[in-house]
C-alpha cells in the first residue's frame, strides 16, 4: 500500500461518510461514530472512522464504542463496524481487541471515469436510467432478490447527484441493476450490482457497472468505488478499468 493509495483510502472514507450521514442519524464517540438509519435493517446502521485519513488514539476505542454500544442498544440495534483498513490503520486491530469480531474482508477498488472501459451491451439489452418509482422498485427487486435482503420500499428517483441507478432491459423487462449513492467531495460509491439468476455469467454485470459509473460521472463525480464480494469479482471490475486500492472491513459486536 503507497502513501497515494493511503490518501485515497481516506478521501473514500471521508466521502462515504458525509454520504451515510445524510440519511442516519450522527451519534459522536471520539475517534468513531455511529450512523443510525430510521429503518430497522442492521446493515443499515453501523460505527466508522469519525476522521479518516487521521491517526487514531487507540487507547480511546474502548471507551468509544462503549458510548455507541449504549446508544444502538437504545434503539434495538446490534452494533456493526464498517473500516477501511488503509485509512485508519490500528483502527481495526482497536475494534477487534475491544469485541468485536471480523466478518469479512472485501477489495475496494477505485476508478476514475476516464479510465473506464464501458462494454459492449449484449443483443437485444437496453440499458437506461431509472427514471420513475415504478422502475426504481421494479430495480430494487433485482438486488434485494441477489442480496438476500428483506424488500424496503423503493424511494422515488431525484437529483442524480443525490444517487440513482440504471437498469438492463431484455425485452423490456429489467435483468440487471447498479445504484450510485449520493455524491461527497466528488466521490460516489457504486453499489447493488445484480443480475436476475436466469441471466447471470452474461456479462450484464459489468454492463450495469459501467453505464452507472458514466450517470455517476455526468452528475458530477470524479471518482467512482465499490467493494467486490471476493477476488474472482475484483478481476471482472478491474476488466472494465477499476483497480485495487484499499481493503473494507467489516466487524459485529461479539459481546452482544
Amino acid at each position: 500500500m503507497t502513501a497515494v493509495d493511503s490518501a485515497l483510502a481516506a478521501r473514500v472514507a471521508v466521502a462515504n461518510l458525509a454520504s451515510a450521514a445524510r440519511s442516519r442519524r450522527r451519534v459522536p464517540a471520539g475517534p468513531l461514530v455511529g450512523l443510525l438509519h430510521e429503518e430497522p435493517v442492521e446493515y443499515l446502521s453501523y460505527v466508522t472512522a469519525a476522521r479518516p485519513g487521521v491517526p487514531v488514539p487507540t487507547e480511546a476505542v474502548p471507551g468509544a464504542l462503549r458510548v455507541l454500544r449504549a446508544a444502538f442498544a437504545v434503539e434495538g440495534r446490534r452494533p456493526r463496524a464498517e473500516l477501511v483498513d488503509e485509512a485508519n490503520p490500528g483502527l481495526v486491530a482497536a475494534v477487534r481487541a475491544a469485541g468485536f469480531a471480523e466478518d469479512d474482508r472485501f477489495p475496494l477498488l477505485v476508478l476514475d471515469p476516464a479510465d473506464l472501459g464501458v462494454p459492449a451491451v449484449p443483443p437485444g439489452v437496453e440499458v437506461a436510467q431509472v427514471g420513475t418509482l415504478d422502475e426504481a422498485r421494479r430495480a430494487k427487486k433485482i438486488s434485494d432478490a441477489a442480496f438476500g435482503l428483506p424488500g424496503s420500499a423503493a424511494k422515488p428517483p431525484g437529483d442524480p447527484y443525490d444517487g440513482g441507478a440504471v437498469v438492463a432491459l431484455l425485452g423490456g423487462v429489467p435483468v440487471a441493476t447498479a445504484e450510485w449513492t449520493a455524491i461527497a467531495g466528488g466521490v460516489t460509491e457504486i453499489a447493488g450490482v445484480a443480475t436476475v439468476a436466469e441471466h447471470r455469467r452474461q456479462g450484464l454485470g459489468s454492463v450495469v457497472t459501467a453505464h452507472a459509473v458514466l450517470a455517476a460521472a455526468r452528475a458530477g463525480a470524479d471518482l467512482c468505488w465499490l467493494t467486490a464480494a471476493d477476488d474472482a469479482a475484483s478481476r471482472v471490475y478491474q476488466r472494465i478499468g477499476f483497480r485495487r486500492a484499499a481493503t473494507a472491513v467489516h466487524l459485529t459486536d461479539a459481546t452482544a
